[in-house]
């Protein structure tokens, strides 16, 4: 019997730190079934690479404060860019107005740095997205 092997989920990391962007890039590729295939050091970089045909990740990963473009003001224009790919907001902040706000402007997912697991990261990446974000007519009422 032949076994097949699943494709590796490519992912970018977007995140000013190099340190950062380093180190979380191994951290990446130490989980089966991901590759970190592309890290920038700005939201500007990633969609000039995506507007040069680059081939678009299954999953980005971007810090939430950068200089020039913020993780926030990313989100429509990285989405618009690759509609297909998962965008997950990761970041030191950790409150409420935060996920919220990521979320409402279209990211996939929030995660804190400083909670981050491999075994977590896994489940979370390789698991269907969720409905996390309010439904149309649920934000008037917010």
């Amino acid at each position: 019997m032949i076994s097949r092997l699943k494709p590796e989920l490519s992912v970018w990391v977007i995140d000013d730190s190099r340190d950062f962007s380093v180190a979380f890039s191994r951290y990446i590729e130490g989980i089966a079934g991901f590759q970190c295939t592309k890290c920038f050091d700005s939201a500007e970089r990633a969609l000039a690479a995506l507007d040069n045909k680059t081939s678009s990740p299954d999953v980005i990963l971007m810090d939430f404060e950068m200089p020039g473009m913020n993780g926030l003001e990313a989100i429509v224009p990285l989405k618009q860019a690759a509609p297909k790919s998962r965008i997950y907001i990761v970041t030191l902040k950790d409150t409420t107005w935060h996920k919220r706000t990521a979320l409402e402007k279209g990211a996939d997912g929030y995660l804190v740095k400083l909670d981050i697991t491999k075994e977590g990261l896994k489940e979370i990446l390789a698991s269907p997205v969720p409905e996390l974000r309010p439904k149309q007519q649920d934000r008037g009422s917010q």
